[in-house]
């Protein structure tokens, strides 16, 4: 049934025809009430999918993600935010597309309006702006699509379980509370999730990288240091079988510091130390490393 607030929208997704939404294809009047006849999916909610079948692999998950911006640009294009993108309103057909349905909440980006009149939306999709903070635009969206694919690839929501796999960082990036700061667009959006590993990727995922900013400063400082010195090394003394010694030493601080395989914080956890004491090993491994390289290479040098 289409209330009379809702025929602006119904009208406009009229004119939509796209893979992947359950497109309206017109109305029909049974006594006083109107009703929206729409495309009839064949398929399971993407909530029933990952109930019975557990987390979605990363290529079904690219495809899926691709699929549903492709119907939220569609949507996003005729002036309509969807305002309601949950694992239970995305079905995947016999064909293994992503479809939108449930406008039920829908509604059109007004120029005039600093808010929603109406608080809706599902708890946990719902981005912020969405409980009467600011009007909701496109980004609401893209706030909900974001918490879509950290429930397809952890089974469950980001406050819950935030994914540590490929789509982290976009999952992260759609849903900043800070609406500017999210994805310009639902076709950025599908950029990303189509971007794999990259030098981002990368730098996060080295030593030292990981931690704090203060951390990462010196992490960059100590490597570059490293590459220098490496560089002088090898130059004085004419033989490139001194780098590797070099490089062993020079990397055992950061990976004493970020201590990526646990096994200072599980040395100091089987020996019960104190939090200060732990960070005396730590400091400790890192001075004599330290001293350790510096001495390699006055050896070196002289």
């Amino acid at each position: 049934m289409i209330l009379p607030e809702e025929k602006a929208v119904y009208d406009r997704l009229l004119n939509i025809r796209n893979d992947n939404i359950a497109n309206v294809i017109g109305y029909t009047e049974i006594g006083k009430m109107t009703y929206a006849v729409r495309e009839y999916v064949c398929g399971k909610s993407i909530e029933e999918y990952v109930i019975y079948n557990g987390k979605i692999p990363n290529e079904t998950i690219r495809l899926l993600v691709k699929g549903i911006c492709s119907g939220l640009s569609a949507i996003h294009a005729a002036g309509i935010v969807h305002r309601d993108i949950t694992a239970d309103n995305v079905m995947i057909d016999e064909e293994g597309r992503a479809k939108i349905i449930d406008f039920g909440i829908s509604r059109l980006r007004s120029k005039d309006k600093s808010k929603d009149t109406q608080i809706l939306g599902t708890v946990g999709y719902a981005a912020p702006e969405q409980f009467g903070f600011r009007q909701t635009t496109e980004k609401a969206d893209i706030y909900a699509l974001g918490v879509l694919i950290n429930y397809m690839a952890e089974g469950a929501l980001p406050n819950e379980k935030l994914t540590d796999g490929a789509f982290r960082r976009v999952v992260l990036k759609c849903t900043q509370m800070d609406e500017t700061r999210r994805y310009s667009s639902i076709d950025s959006v599908a950029r990303a999730i189509d971007r794999k590993t990259d030098i981002f990727d990368i730098i996060k995922k080295t030593p030292g990288f990981k931690g704090p900013i203060w951390l990462r400063v010196i992490a960059l400082w100590w490597y570059s240091s490293v590459l220098l010195s490496m560089l002088m090394t090898s130059v004085s003394t004419g033989s490139l079988l001194m780098i590797p010694a070099n490089f062993a030493l020079f990397i055992l601080p950061i990976l004493f510091v970020s201590d990526p395989a646990g096994l200072i914080s599980g040395f100091c956890i089987r020996h019960a130390l104190p939090d200060k004491a732990r960070a005396f090993v730590k400091v400790l491994l890192v001075w004599t490393a330290i001293n350790a390289s510096l001495l390699l290479i006055i050896i070196s040098i002289f």
